[in-house]
């Protein structure tokens, strides 16, 4: 390295050389070789900032005879002595690292690129003259080197056919140059004597005339004896200013990228607490939009932010503040958000700016974004007032801390968090009272088969219904291809809920947890209530026709009776049919004959009432016909008996009997039903009491067909 550097120095000086023994030949040649022509003297009068004078000052003329200065080449030569000098002359800090190391790549304060002296040699003609002088004041640059054009101009506007030509040395004294110059013409026309910086260290200048009255010289008149002032504009090619990095920076380090529309420039910052560093940035006399592009990076090496500083004017304020326009940050998916949902999109609230999403490998719980453009020179373009009717390039800025807004897509579902600096690891998710959770059915099969479980016959499915952690019951309407959503103030991750399938037939009330966002229902035949038990409470209408043959003789008798039954039922999975066990028990009054003495008349028996019971026990099959609407019927056994057993006499002693019926029954809700049955009672016998010959007790039966109409209410239990 030491090598190179001093192979550089050695070359600039090599080069600085030959170019002040061009200039001393040039002018060496231009007093041998006077021709008939018109002298005069002119003073140059640059005017820059107090106190700032130029080291050296060169001068360029157009001759028709001398060396020709390549444009190519010359104007590459450069006029800068090695940077360690600048540094130590100037008293600019460099920019080292965070211990004083070296340099990391190139520094932001190096004379390269659109900062480096260069001469833009005219092209008017290829033969130019050269000569250069040293100022004789101390200046406070160690060396700063102004070239200077000087040519002539017809009057009327167009260039000179003639040559002018430095007659004397130049002297440079503070910011005052005085030279002579003589014109060689071959035909008397009046002139102008123009002049303009065109390179070195100084930026370039338009064209200025001589300010003075005898500045518009006819020649053939006698004697140089004429005296004019040309002000010239001094302007450093290059200033350093302050770079201002944006509050709350953590990157370690940055690269800078310089875009004036001239040459691009590119160094390496060290950034410390400070957040602050020096750059060199070009004097543009264009009202463009020139703009300074840093770009960070975080102590793993990883790009993390961009920011940008633009300014118009020809020159940058003092300090350029620069603020956010890229920044990289991840999100960690809360356990909440399903992860089969694509990541949450994030705007920044302040500009509207839209962040992209940006994989990088993250872990699969994390979503990496990108707010604004990454690579310099990449963003959109968009025509900006005061850009000169040029097309800049346009970048939405925000400050930081940002406030970003995340967006669940396909939903109204969203929140905010803030970020603070780049690279930053954010975890925000919605607030507690407006949090959601998805419900899938996914166990319930494909969106054919949810349908047909939602539509069965005598089975469809209407709500899901969720008891929230503070005992708020949350309705679901399933759907079989929608996704439906569940509002669940303060749920959290793995909390376990309460269900319970809300349908045309019973189900087993459960429990689900939510599993990242998600809770998962389990499929609805396995929460089928299959074993059913019902209480019945009602009233029986039994009407019974007598035997002709008793004294009684033909007639109907009806007895009233209350019931209560209890039903153990089955209904297997997926079908329309429930099988039941009933075992009912019914209390009422039953009419019988007394005793009668022998030869009594048929006309004159009584009846009456004693207290009677019958029990049934019955099996029964029912077809869920509609949703509320089950027919059926049943069958089986019954005992009938008075209560008490000294009504045995009276009324008869326990006895079996066949019965069947017909059913049906009307649901009002899941739980309650209302039933009305017909029912008959095989070989249900009637006593009638009487004495024989002898005089002692004795009784007759006859078999009866009694219909019995009930209507009874039904619990399920």
């Amino acid at each position: 390295m030491q090598v190179i550097r001093l192979c550089l120095i050695v070359c600039r000086c090599a080069a600085l050389a030959l170019l002040f023994g061009l200039a001393l030949e040039r002018s060496a040649s231009a007093q041998d070789n006077k021709g008939p022509g018109t002298g005069f003297r002119i003073a140059l009068n640059l005017e820059g900032d107090p106190g700032d004078f130029p080291s050296h000052v060169c001068v360029i003329s157009v001759a028709r005879e001398g060396i020709t200065l390549d444009r190519n080449r010359d104007s590459q030569i450069s006029l800068s002595v090695p940077e360690p000098e600048i540094r130590s002359r100037t008293g600019e800090p460099d920019q080292r690292g965070p211990k004083g190391g070296e340099a990391i790549g190139v520094s932001c304060l190096d004379e390269r690129g659109p900062c480096e002296p260069k001469i833009s040699i005219p092209r008017d003609t290829d033969n130019h003259r050269l000569v250069c002088a040293k100022n004789t004041r101390e200046t406070k640059q160690p060396w700063r080197v102004a070239v200077i054009h000087l040519r002539e101009v017809r009057y009327d506007g167009g260039t000179a056919s003639a040559n002018l030509s430095p007659i004397d040395q130049p002297r440079l004294d503070g910011n005052v140059v005085t030279l002579s110059v003589r014109s060689v013409i071959s035909k008397a026309k009046t002139i102008d004597l123009v002049g303009a910086v065109i390179g070195g260290h100084y930026a370039e200048s338009s064209y200025r005339p001589m300010e003075t009255d005898s500045a518009k010289i006819a020649l053939g008149e006698a004697a140089p004896s004429v005296r004019g002032i040309m002000r010239l504009p001094l302007i450093p090619r290059c200033r350093t200013h302050e770079i201002v990095l944006p509050p709350g920076t953590r990157e370690v380090s940055a690269r800078a990228h310089l875009e004036t529309g001239r040459e691009p420039f590119s160094c390496d910052v060290h950034l410390d607490t400070s957040r602050q560093f020096k750059m060199r940035i070009p004097y543009v006399a264009e009202r463009t939009t020139k703009r300074v592009v840093v770009v960070a990076s975080d102590d793993r090496g990883a790009t993390s932010a961009r920011y940008t500083g633009t300014w118009i004017d020809f020159e940058p304020p003092p300090a350029i503040e620069l603020k956010h326009t890229m920044v990289r940050f991840s999100w960690k998916r809360d356990c909440l958000y399903p992860k089969t949902v694509s990541c949450p999109a994030v705007t920044v609230v302040s500009t509207g700016l839209a962040c992209r999403s940006a994989p990088s490998g993250s872990a699969p719980d994390v979503c990496d974004y990108v707010c604004g453009s990454v690579e310099t020179g990449k963003t959109r373009r968009a025509q900006r007032p005061g850009a000169g009717g040029r097309a800049a390039r346009y970048e939405p800025q925000f400050s930081m801390p940002a406030r970003l807004r995340f967006a669940r897509p396909k939903s109204d579902e969203a929140w905010e968090d803030t970020l603070a600096y780049g690279n930053q690891l954010l975890s925000g998710f919605v607030s507690a009272a407006d949090r959601r959770v998805d419900v899938s059915l996914r166990r319930w099969g494909t969106s054919e088969e949810v349908s047909r479980l939602l539509h069965r016959r005598a089975a469809g499915i209407e709500w899901l219904v969720v008891r929230g952690p503070t005992g708020t019951e949350h309705y679901v309407r399933p759907e079989p291809d929608s996704a439906a959503r569940l509002w669940i103030p303060g749920v959290s991750c793995g909390d376990v809920f309460s269900f319970r399938i809300v349908g045309e037939r019973a189900y087993h009330d459960d429990e689900v947890k939510v599993t990242e966002g998600v809770i998962e229902f389990p499929h609805p035949e396995s929460q089928e209530i299959i074993f059913l038990r019902d209480i019945a409470l009602g009233g029986i209408a039994d009407l019974a026709r007598r035997n002709p043959a008793f004294p009684a003789g033909d007639e109907w008798e009806l007895d009233w009776f209350g019931f209560v039954r209890g039903v153990v039922g089955l209904r297997p999975r997926g079908t329309a049919v429930q099988i039941e066990l009933r075992a009912s028990f019914m209390l009422g009054s039953h009419l019988y004959y007394p005793l009668r003495a022998p030869g009594e008349l048929a006309a004159a028996p009584h009846s009456e009432d004693v207290l009677f019971s019958r029990s049934m026990l019955e099996a029964g099959v029912f077809w869920i016909a509609w949703p509320k609407v089950h027919l059926g019927g049943s069958a089986g056994l019954a005992v009938s008996a008075p209560i008490w057993s000294d009504d045995f006499r009276r009324a008869g002693a326990p006895q079996p009997a066949l019965t069947w019926g017909l059913a049906g029954r009307y649901l009002f809700t899941r739980r309650t039903s209302v039933e009305l049955g017909q029912r008959f009672i095989y070989r249900d016998l009637n006593y009638t009491f009487s004495t024989d010959f002898r005089g002692a007790p004795t009784w007759s039966t006859t078999a009866s067909l009694p219909v019995q109409l009930e209507l009874g209410l039904r619990i399920a239990l």
